[in-house]
């Protein structure tokens, strides 16, 4: 059975299952640097909300000879177990509530919020969101709908939703530099520190642990690293951009920055000097991308300079014929400075 003929018996095993209560749909399901992964979209006709299930883990584990019977009763246990815990699937009113949410920009403004993702991985994604071009990134708009201790739930924003707002780009971008550093803060760590945390925590060796220790104190003399992330540690490379953070720390260690994109969770700022070879660590990302990184969390395959007199990031790397490469931070502070506390937040 090939994908498509499992999706639509899929589909209409779960419908019969749950029965007449639901709508059991298909849909595709955006995913970072990678083509959109097919779905089941599971809504509740009394309360209007439904989930939406990736189908694309499910058609693997057919294929390595798990029942269908199988996938589709634990699809509609997943269902109806949200169900149960999320009185919006359930309760009409609930879902009204959300909806005139995200149908009112001047409420739904105060939740906007940015993210950082490869601009050419996903050029077919973003044809359909508005976004910023930073250099060889893409900044993209959604709605924080609440962070936990882990997690954070997020609603992509579409040209279709912002033409429905009546509102454009330039409304986005001042919200969502506003909101961002008070909804997901910043957060800078020394490296080694972390490693060290970890090092000491591990049921090691005490000769192991030691020479590990002392490993890591030398590498810190030689190429000091710090990561940068937001305090959840999720989505948090666009903290990068977060207005003064770059300026600040160059200050404190009165030099120029090398950024390295580890993630779209986290960035890595290593201070400019002789001894660091810039290309050596373009090198070493692309490395730690293909061996370590999961293509959905791929930032970029190159490195940048944070230029501190000129306050600009410069992409080390040649993007396409006639795309800058320099990028000035003030044109992002200067839309910051343009919105009022009662604007944005």
């Amino acid at each position: 059975m090939n994908k498509e003929d499992f999706i639509r018996a899929l589909r209409k095993r779960v419908a019969d299952t749950l029965g007449d209560s639901v709508i059991v749909g298909e849909s595709l399901l955006p995913v970072n640097n990678r083509r959109p992964a097919n779905a089941l979209e599971i809504w509740s006709k009394e309360s209007r909300a439904g989930i939406c299930i990736n189908s694309e883990p499910h058609y693997e584990a057919f294929r390595s000879g798990v029942e269908l019977e199988w996938i589709a009763e634990y699809i509609c246990r997943q269902y109806n177990r949200q169900a149960a815990n999320n009185p919006m699937l359930t309760d009409p009113r609930l879902a009204d509530i959300i909806i005139h949410f995200f149908s009112d920009f001047r409420i739904v403004r105060k939740r906007i919020v940015f993210r950082l993702v490869n601009a050419v991985m996903n050029e077919e994604r973003l044809k359909d969101i508005p976004h910023i071009r930073i250099l060889d990134l893409a900044m993209v708009f959604g709605i924080n709908m609440g962070n936990s201790e882990d997690s954070s739930t997020w609603s992509g924003i579409t040209y279709d939703k912002m033409k429905k707002w009546g509102i454009g780009k330039d409304d986005l971008l001042k919200a969502a530099l506003k909101n961002t550093p008070s909804i997901c803060p910043v957060a800078m760590d020394d490296m080694n520190s972390i490693l060290l945390k970890m090092v000491e925590q591990d049921d090691l060796d005490e000769e192991l642990r030691t020479q590990l220790q002392e490993t890591l104190r030398s590498a810190k003399e030689k190429v000091p690293m710090y990561v940068l992330s937001n305090s959840l540690g999720i989505h948090g490379a666009g903290a990068l951009l977060y207005p003064g953070v770059l300026r600040g720390f160059a200050d404190s260690i009165g030099g120029n920055l090398i950024i390295l994109p580890s993630s779209v969770h986290e960035t890595i700022l290593v201070p400019e000097t002789e001894e660091v070879d810039i290309e050596d660590m373009k090198d070493m990302v692309m490395d730690i991308n293909r061996n370590e990184v999961a293509k959905e969390a791929w930032l970029a395959d190159n490195a940048y300079l944070y230029d501190r007199e000129q306050d600009c990031i410069k992409a080390v790397g040649h993007g396409a014929p006639g795309e800058p490469n320099v990028f000035y931070l003030a044109e992002l502070e200067d839309t910051v400075k343009e919105v009022t506390y009662d604007e944005a937040v």
